[in-house]
């Protein structure tokens, strides 16, 4: 729009002078316009959206303002999708549109704002030839460029949501449709807000799995169970068929089996988004223990013999028998399985052909037992000797008999100190007697003579001796 100024001239000459005067001010306000326009053509200086507490358009432009809704259109479109969108997810980042009524002219700025505290929200960057981005106040405001503020469709910029929930986003806009005329009056102002929520959290069911410790165990031993379910499962459950517990909440629980057998597992998962259920079958084997008993057994029929045997039973039906102990060895078989050759002793029993182990069964044969302690007795209640005479030792078994000298009889002669024993054998078994222990002492002997009548005893002694049927004669000195 074109000022007309109006002045009334007091004098030709006063008029001329007032004349030129004026149109050198008007000149000089629209260069200042021009000069202003030119300066903005990237856009207005920043806070000029309408957002609450700033200003708008109308501080430069002597247009009017209007409300832009209908007219002003703000899209968003998802950048990994390339899908028009209602509601930003945080983090993600979007291409935002602008278009307004079709003019020879026109510009905009906007802000995007968090509409709970109104501070800046997200992050924008302008798109090369079409907006420019800046910073003021603590906001962020997108401008028109010199090269966008034609008869053009609308602009772009980039815009990256708030990386958490933030709640609603309202951008803030601003659109001059400018007439064109050179000056500031006349434009129309548009002011719109255009929000956007987030969108809700799309939660995923999780995926349930587990691993464990074993997949094999003997009965009475136990296995350790770990979920490795994704998703972020917010509570599992576990269901566990033959053991104990047979079921938990835990996440990483321990189960006992006791029984032999194949046994499921089952484990669910939940999360907000839903639950997911995994059953393995035959997921744990429990092996069974064999039993070992002994079902009879024989002695060896002598001390030394090894004719003795021991029969073992198992509650399976074959297996490695082996045993330890008096003597070692081991078989393979059917049961029951009976081990020969042995002697009197202790063994201990079990079976290695199981991936469980058995029980160890400890067993002793005995031989048919020890004689009776044989005894010894000497022909002299003292056990001493002269020297150069002997004693008998007998003892009370007429066979069987092994002297400490070697003997073999029932009886022998001792003629030197010392201790003598003697053992029985019978049946292979042993038994020795207390020792005997003999002296050889110094002794004083008189000579007998032939006569019949003359008795001398004991001879030799060395305590008193008797006389007997002697005749004495004595002399006086």
């Amino acid at each position: 729009m074109k000022k007309i100024y109006l002045f009334v001239f007091a004098a030709f000459s006063l008029s001329a002078i007032s004349l030129t005067t004026l149109s050198k001010k008007e000149i000089g306000f629209k260069e200042a316009y021009k000069n202003s326009h030119l300066r903005n053509s990237n856009g207005a200086s920043n806070g000029k959206t309408g957002a609450p507490g700033e200003s708008d358009c109308t501080q430069c432009h002597s247009g009017t303002v209007q409300s832009g809704t209908g007219i002003n259109n703000v899209t968003m479109i998802d950048n990994a999708t390339q899908s028009t969108v209602t509601q930003y997810n945080p983090g993600s980042t979007y291409t935002i549109t602008i278009t307004t009524a079709a003019a020879t002219k026109k510009g905009f700025q906007l802000s995007p704002r968090i509409l709970s505290n109104d501070t800046q929200a997200g992050t924008s960057a302008g798109v090369s030839g079409s907006t420019t981005a800046s910073s003021f106040g603590g906001n962020q405001y997108i401008n028109h460029t010199s090269a966008s503020n034609t008869s053009q469709t609308g602009w772009a910029f980039t815009w990256t949501a708030p990386a958490t929930d933030v709640g609603d986003v309202r951008f803030y806009l601003a659109t001059n449709i400018s007439n064109n005329n050179g000056s500031s009056n006349g434009d129309i102002i548009r002011l719109s807000q255009h929000t956007f929520s987030a969108a809700p959290v799309v939660v995923n069911p999780p995926v349930a799995s587990f691993t464990s410790s074993s997949n094999s165990v003997c009965a009475g031993n136990t296995i350790s169970f770990t979920s490795t379910s994704t998703g972020n499962p917010t509570a599992v459950l576990w269901s566990f068929p033959g053991g104990t517990p047979n079921a938990s909440i835990d996440p990483n629980p321990t189960v006992t089996y006791s029984t032999a057998g194949n046994f499921s597992v089952t484990l669910t998962a939940t999360n907000d988004g839903g639950t997911d259920d995994l059953t393995t079958t035959n997921a744990i084997t429990v092996n069974s223990a064999p039993t070992l008993n002994v079902i009879s057994s024989t002695n060896p029929s002598t001390c030394s013999g090894t004719d003795g045997s021991i029969t073992i039973g198992s509650t399976e039906a074959d297996g490695i028998l082996n045993w330890t102990g008096t003597a070692a060895g081991n078989q393979t078989g059917l049961y029951p399985q009976t081990i020969s050759n042995l002697g009197q002793g202790t063994y201990d029993i079990n079976d290695l052909g199981f991936v469980c182990p058995t029980n160890i069964l400890n067993f002793s044969l005995t031989g048919p037992g020890a004689p009776a302690t044989p005894t010894i007795a000497s022909s002299d209640l003292d056990n001493e000797i002269c020297q150069g005479t002997s004693l008998t030792l007998t003892t009370n078994n007429a066979t069987g008999n092994l002297w400490s000298t070697g003997e073999t009889t029932q009886s022998i002669s001792v003629s030197t100190a010392g201790n003598y024993t003697v053992s029985f054998t019978e049946t292979g078994c042993t038994a020795t007697s207390q020792g005997v222990t003999v002296t050889v002492i110094s002794c004083a002997s008189l000579n007998e003579n032939n006569d019949e009548l003359v008795l001398i005893y004991p001879n030799p002694t060395n305590e008193s001796l008797n006389l007997k049927n002697i005749e004495l004669t004595l002399f006086s000195s």
